[in-house]
């Protein structure tokens, strides 16, 4: 039961003091996502700033042991603001063989490596492909490797509790969140509170997991190494206010939540289960019903047409999905544009094509969101970069949709959906209000398009005063009857292209994130490329190189003020994890000459690989 520690030979040089970075790794069934929410709460409550990543396999049931098997959770936190998950990670704890091999690439040299030697056993390591075992090889020398026999650590601190051996184990993920809250000089009395909250509904686990946290953080104490406390600074990286630990998903729920509390309106949800978009699924049924209608359904055509059924009979319809399920949308996409219905799709992006990679993030159905319908058939594309727009960019769809009645895409990603940051919960007197003028009902029967927004009025199929059909078929520009003249056909495609440009009028104009409004080099990044970029931009400012961020929250329209802000700059990057689709629309929209900075491993864009690109592009200047 001895701890071995192994120092590297040569140390990378961290500053502790501001920020670390954490990865825990194991088999999906050790409560990896779980061990480091955990932390990440805890993190929040001691006021620094974080951002998560979580990392879990595809398969429901994958075999324990295997590569495919591995979950892992990463986190950098610390006393400065954070945009990423981290570059290297400073600490990894490595449950078993199959986690060590899939993540020590992620370990800088130098870093400190926990593995728990109890699951080192032959047969384990032989399994994932080592010939020896790996923790003896020599590579490991450039790791300070800290050797604990975990398992049997857990089983000693819980053998007086009468606990089942499978529960017990279960608990090993508070053991080493005991360990590295000792390591990090985290509030454990925060931890055992939260343990004591958690488990409320049954004693014996509560205690069993308060036992095995305390035990671990008690551990801590036995190393031969030094720990690393962050440094209390007399200011804060977070605005004061009251913050919650969320993810993207969270935030979008909530923003769901405040539209249909603001508005009064009825939301109908309606989803057929798919990675990653089913967490929307589960949360929004834990509310019951409580401002927003839930119904799971058998496929995501009846998805998107219920959700089409209901915003015409007068509520507000929604559904969300993940690529393969807005491949089947597109009809019914086409349906909503074509009868001038408000609807909100959110399309949570995952690596492709067909089933792909279900857990892998992707910015690749930028394509699909913007052109893939057949006929001229444009809506309104937007992206959030971070947790705090998911939520602004639910109110800006629910006002369009509205407004101008047409369907709205939201593009989120899994990288954005599953990750963890500290959100300011926005004061409710602070928000805008919607408009929904739109929604007075047209007397006498007469239905007359809005001269503003060209929409026709939302109004109710039972109001006898404002009946009316509408449906696929072409209608006149009048919005009456059914139309085949050929002019008419011209109009109304130039009307539905037009309704998405005045869109803009209800949008944000590009403006940059950091450094000039001209110069040398601007870097355009949109959706959950934004945190990579933006730390990119300031480490190549602080290297005195002319660098300028852009992001686009709006895709379709672009920006008015967008072309010119591009002329004022020598170079222009896009980043973006996808081969380059952005920048493919901007350079046959602009006839800008654009550079790209993709991603297509199902992995986020880091900063590193941003800043090679800025390196290999910048040339002469």
């Amino acid at each position: 039961m001895k701890t071995r520690i192994s120092k590297a030979s040569e140390m990378s040089i961290h500053d502790y003091s501001h920020s670390a970075v954490v990865r825990f790794c194991g088999n999906s069934g050790d409560g990896i996502q779980l061990l480091g929410t955990e932390f990440a709460s805890i993190t929040a409550q001691s006021g620094h700033d974080f951002y998560t990543l979580a990392d879990f396999p595809a398969e429901i049931r994958a075999p324990a042991g295997t590569e495919f098997g591995v979950s892992a959770f990463q986190i950098h936190f610390g006393q400065k603001k954070i945009n990423t998950a981290g570059e290297e990670v400073d600490v990894l704890f490595a449950f078993n063989p199959a986690a060590l091999k899939t993540n020590l690439s992620t370990l800088k040299q130098g870093g400190i490596l926990f593995v728990d030697v109890d699951s080192f056993k032959e047969r384990e390591w032989q399994k994932v492909g080592y010939t020896s075992n790996p923790i003896l090889q020599t590579d490991i020398k450039k790791y300070q490797l800290i050797e604990v026999t975990m398992t049997t650590h857990v089983l000693r601190a819980a053998e007086n509790l009468g606990a089942s051996r499978k529960d017990i184990l279960k608990a090993r993920n508070y053991w080493a969140l005991g360990v590295s809250f000792f390591l990090f000089q985290n509030d454990e009395k925060k931890l055992i509170e939260a343990i004591n909250k958690k488990f409320s509904y049954n004693k014996e686990l509560c205690t069993l997991n308060k036992t095995i946290f305390q035990a671990g953080y008690a551990y801590g104490e036995t190393f031969d190494i030094s720990y690393y406390p962050m440094q209390k600074k007399s200011h804060n990286p977070l605005e004061k206010g009251a913050y919650k630990s969320v993810n993207g998903i969270d935030t979008i729920v909530y923003g769901l939540m405040s539209v249909a509390a603001s508005t009064q309106l009825k939301l109908l949800f309606y989803s057929y289960p798919i990675t990653p978009a089913s967490l929307m699924l589960h949360k929004l049924s834990a509310l019951k019903g409580k401002g927003i209608q839930v119904f799971q359904v058998e496929d995501e055509i009846a998805a998107i047409t219920m959700a089409i059924g209901s915003s015409f009979a007068g509520a507000l319809g929604i559904t969300a999905t993940s690529g393969p399920g807005l491949s089947l949308m597109a009809e019914g996409l086409g349906l909503a544009i074509a009868a001038e219905m408000p609807l909100i799709v959110f399309d949570i992006q995952r690596s492709g094509p067909s089933t792909g990679m279900p857990t892998k993030t992707s910015q690749s159905d930028l394509n699909i969101a913007l052109y893939g319908r057949h006929g001229e058939a444009p809506c309104v594309v937007l992206a959030p970069a971070t947790v705090e727009e998911c939520f602004e960019v639910v109110r800006t769809a629910s006002q369009i949709a509205i407004k101008y009645m047409l369907p709205v895409i939201i593009l989120a990603d899994a990288h954005l959906a599953n990750s963890m940051q500290p959100w300011k919960v926005p004061d409710v007197k602070t928000l805008k209000e919607i408009d929904l003028q739109n929604l007075h009902p047209t007397r006498k029967r007469i239905r007359k398009r809005d001269q503003q927004t060209l929409a026709m009025p939302w109004n109710k199929p039972s109001d006898p005063d404002t009946m009316y059909v509408t449906g696929g078929l072409e209608r006149h520009i009048d919005g009456t009857t059914i139309s085949y003249d050929p002019e008419n056909h011209k109009s109304m495609t130039q009307l539905r292209a037009e309704k998405v440009r005045l869109a803009a009028n209800d949008l944000p104009l590009a403006k940059t994130c950091s450094g000039n409004i001209k110069g040398d080099i601007l870097l355009m990044s949109w959706g959950s490329s934004f945190g990579a970029t933006d730390e990119a931009v300031r480490n190549l400012q602080d290297r005195h190189i002319d660098v300028t961020h852009l992001c686009l929250f709006s895709l379709s329209p672009l920006p008015e003020n967008l072309y010119k802000l591009m002329l004022g700059f020598k170079k222009i990057i896009v980043v973006e994890a996808n081969s380059g689709q952005l920048a493919h629309l901007l350079r046959g929209m602009f006839l800008i000459d654009l550079h790209s900075c993709t991603k297509t491993t199902g992995t986020r864009i880091t900063v590193k690989d941003i800043i090679h690109c800025v390196e290999n592009i910048k040339g002469d200047l």
